[in-house]
């Protein structure tokens, strides 16, 4: 103990005596501490000489103790300061109880000081003014969050019924997609929910939907098993040997067939032909002029039902399957107009109209479908984006710490992905891994958050402007501005080209894949907009 307090005490004359002490205040106070609790710990001759040893230090020990007081009070003048100012400053509601925390932490950390009570009391009420407009936004929030909460609940409790109601009245596979998409929006419109009421209610959704998807391969496979044993039933027709009543099955198994639904786009292509074969040689046999008619007739029905449930079969195919299947597309355009020669004028005028609402719409979507050079671009902005999304969204919350959400962002994977080779979609993605990277608290980061919100936004007002569509209301001034900006450049005195327009839709697409960090829900509503005006441009 006596070894141990020389130490002490030869370490404090040192630091007492060197020119920075007043930055090492804390560090002399503390193995002052430490020598009175070995004096204390100490009796006799070890006491007494320990007692001699701390004795020359004391004056010198109590200004110091003053000194840090002093200094402790100026820190916590500089605090309530920071906190009258931040009463005045216009921050996000989450940043300014981020802050206040921030500015309570740094208040705790310095201990007592000179005027201890009264500038507590000052630094009190310039915390509770500066907090008081985040009680009203954190109720809102609290009260949006439970509204989600029940939204996803109630969507769950929707997909439950569904399910139960399939056994009964199975849908179709394309109404069943259109129930996924839909559930999907849903989902992403109700965020935020509170992280410690999400886990099982997240376990709940996904389970439906992974029994959703389940069902829509088994309907995809009761297809082809009810169409294979048609075409098996028609195949044994073939030879029937009356003919008028092989022809009057054949019909009754055509309707059944319009009622089989859907398959994959490829397996119900193979399918349909094999049974369009069996019922042409059901229908080919009589060679008078009144059956060949007739014969001719029946078989331009199936071509033109094939044809129907064809384009509805290309709409609920993904963008590359649809891709891919463009000359089948072509094929049954094709094969839509031949089938046409046995209909009457009214008949003709009642399909002609459902074959064009349902080419309009695949026309829409195909020239919504990237060219091949962007469609590798789209891919591996995705390779990118993949790995900021699994950070970025849990640094925006705020629910977990910041380091170490940080931490799991994979630098390592992220530097072994191709680049773009396109200088300004590489400049916002590696952007984007910088804050993730550079990023030292969650403030900072909402910072880079809404500075890409705002550019996203301008983005989306751009193509609303090209698109001649609406911008909403909260928009209109930054609109207005955007169009004056351009008028002032020279830009829109001359309309631009449908390619122009073409070339600028695409551009924005990539653009906005890049764009980020952004809240879920202002993502989710600027990437709606931005898809509307996208569609309407293409539609020119």
């Amino acid at each position: 103990m006596e070894s141990a307090t020389k130490n002490l005490v030869s370490k404090l004359d040192a630091l007492i005596s060197a020119e920075t002490v007043d930055s090492q205040i804390s560090i002399v106070l503390e193995d002052w501490r430490s020598i009175q609790s070995n004096l204390n710990n100490s009796s006799g001759e070890v006491r007494a000489r320990i007692k001699e040893m701390a004795n020359p230090f004391k004056e010198k020990i109590q200004a110091l103790r003053e000194q840090a007081l002093a200094l402790a009070a100026e820190k916590k003048k500089s605090l309530i300061q920071q906190m009258e100012t931040l009463n005045q400053a216009d921050l996000p509601m989450r940043d300014r109880a981020q802050t206040i925390n921030k500015l309570h932490q740094q208040w705790k950390g310095l201990g007592r000081s000179n005027l201890n009570e009264e500038l507590w009391q000052q630094f009190k009420t310039a915390s509770d003014q500066a907090y008081e407009p985040c009680k009203a936004h954190f109720k809102a929030r609290k009260q949006e969050m439970a509204t989600n909460l029940q939204t996803r609940k109630a969507l769950c409790e929707s997909l439950e019924k569904s399910i139960a109601t399939f056994t009964e009245s199975p849908p179709d596979i394309a109404a069943l997609n259109k129930l996924l998409r839909e559930a999907d929006a849903e989902w992403k419109r109700s965020a935020p929910v509170e992280q410690s009421k999400i886990k099982s209610l997240q376990k709940r959704y996904y389970g439906l939907l992974e029994a959703l998807r389940k069902f829509r391969k088994k309907l995809n496979r009761d297809s082809v098993a009810t169409k294979t044993s048609l075409i098996s039933q028609a195949q044994e027709l073939i030879d029937f040997e009356d003919r008028r009543e092989a022809m009057a099955r054949a019909k009754a198994l055509q309707q059944e067939w319009k009622t089989a639904g859907p398959s994959s786009y490829k397996e119900d292509k193979q399918l349909w032909e094999q049974f369009r074969e069996a019922c042409d040689k059901i229908f080919a046999k009589p060679d008078t002029s009144k059956p060949r008619k007739r014969a001719a007739t029946n078989v331009a029905d199936q071509e033109i039902q094939k044809t129907l449930d064809a384009l509805q079969t290309f709409n609920a195919l993904s963008d590359e399957e649809l891709r891919a299947a463009r000359g089948d597309f072509n094929a049954t355009v094709r094969a839509f107009t031949g089938a046409l020669d046995h209909r009457t004028k009214k008949q003709r005028s009642r399909l002609i109209d459902q074959f064009n609402h349902l080419k309009r719409n695949l026309d829409a979507r195909f020239r919504a479908l990237p060219d091949k050079k962007s469609q590798i671009l789209i891919e591996q902005i995705r390779a990118h984006t993949q790995l900021l999304d699994k950070v970025e969204g849990q640094l925006l919350t705020g629910a977990e710490d910041f380091s170490e959400v940080k931490a799991r962002f994979e630098a390592e994977a992220w530097q072994q992905l191709d680049p773009t080779n396109d200088p300004e979609l590489d400049s916002l993605l590696q952007g984007r891994a910088s804050d993730v990277l550079s990023t030292n608290d969650a403030l900072e980061y909402q910072k880079c958050a809404t500075a890409a919100e705002s550019r996203l936004r301008e983005l989306c007002i751009l193509l609303e402007i090209r698109a001649g569509a609406d911008s909403p209301e909260s928009d209109r001034a930054q609109r207005m501005s955007l169009q004056l900006a351009q008028l002032q450049s020279g830009f829109g005195q001359n309309k631009s080209s449908q390619s122009e327009n073409v070339q600028f839709a695409h551009r924005s697409r990539l653009l906005s894949l890049c764009m980020g960090p952004i809240e879920s829900k202002a993502l989710t509503s600027l990437q709606e907009r931005l898809n509307e005006s996208f569609l309407r441009l293409l539609r020119r």
